[in-house]
C-alpha cells in the first residue's frame, strides 16, 4: 500500500497540464516550461512532455514522460521513480482509483511503461 500512496501523491502532483495547452516560458530550442512541466518538440514533429513531482512530494519524487508522435492518436507514456520499488506492488492511482499495475520498462525497476488505458486515464484527469 505504501507504493500506491507514492503514486497517488506523485501522479496527482503531476496533473497540472496547462503546459499542453500552450502556455509557459520559452526554453532552449523549441519548447516551453510551465510549473512542473516541460514541452520540447523536434524537427520530426515529435514532442516530449515531461512532468516532475512538485516540491510537496520531494520525499518520493517521480516523473512522467509523454512522447507524442505525428499521426499517432495516443502518446507513449512512462513513469520514472527516483528509487527502486517492488515490481509486484507498483500501481497507478488517480483520485483514489486504481488503474492497474505498472509494467517495468526494463530490469532496473525505476522506469515503467503505462498501458493505453493508464495513459488515457492521466490525459482524461488533466482535462
Amino acid at each position: 500500500m505504501k507504493t500506491s500512496k507514492t503514486f497517488i501523491v506523485a501522479t496527482i502532483s503531476l496533473l497540472s497540464l496547462p503546459a499542453i495547452a500552450g502556455y509557459g516560458t520559452p526554453s532552449e530550442g523549441w519548447g516551453f516550461v510551465q510549473d512542473d512541466w516541460q514541452v520540447v518538440c523536434d524537427n520530426t514533429r515529435t514532442c516530449r512532455v515531461a512532468g516532475y513531482s512538485s516540491d510537496a512530494s520531494i520525499d518520493k519524487p517521480a516523473s512522467v514522460l509523454f512522447t507524442v508522435l505525428p499521426k499517432v492518436a495516443l502518446p507513449k507514456a512512462q513513469i520514472q521513480l527516483a528509487s527502486k520499488v517492488s515490481k509486484d506492488n507498483t500501481g497507478l492511482w488517480l483520485n483514489n482509483k486504481n488503474y492497474g499495475t505498472l509494467q517495468p520498462a526494463g530490469s532496473d525497476a525505476v522506469l515503467y511503461d503505462l498501458s493505453a488505458k493508464q495513459t488515457q486515464a492521466i490525459i482524461d484527469k488533466a482535462q
